[in-house]
């Protein structure tokens, strides 16, 4: 238990000093509760790829990074299919 807390922090703190912050697990088009806007709802342009730590087991992960804009907005994420049909989600800080 105590181990499943640390993997955790270390992968949050690994995470966000690289400027991403977990925005949760979904399955596709559905939107999740801590992003900025349903980045469903946009054409996603290719940025290249991130590589995080896996929010619940603490492996490194590669995602794709994408960015959205709406409007004169621009919000950046990362993506990878977790499971099948389950899609995790981190969004960058730093975008604007």
């Amino acid at each position: 238990m105590i181990l499943s807390w640390l993997r955790k922090r270390k992968a949050r703190q690994f995470n966000e000093a690289k400027g991403w912050l977990w925005a949760g697990a979904v399955t596709e088009q559905q939107a999740g509760t801590g992003w900025p806007v349903d980045f469903w709802r946009f054409d996603w342009h290719d940025c290249g790829v991130v590589r995080l730590l896996d929010p619940l087991y603490g492996k490194q992960k590669v995602l794709r990074e994408y960015w959205v804009f709406d409007g004169d907005m621009r919000y950046a994420f990362a993506t990878a299919e977790f499971s099948n049909g389950i899609y995790g989600f981190s969004c960058l800080r730093r975008a604007g």
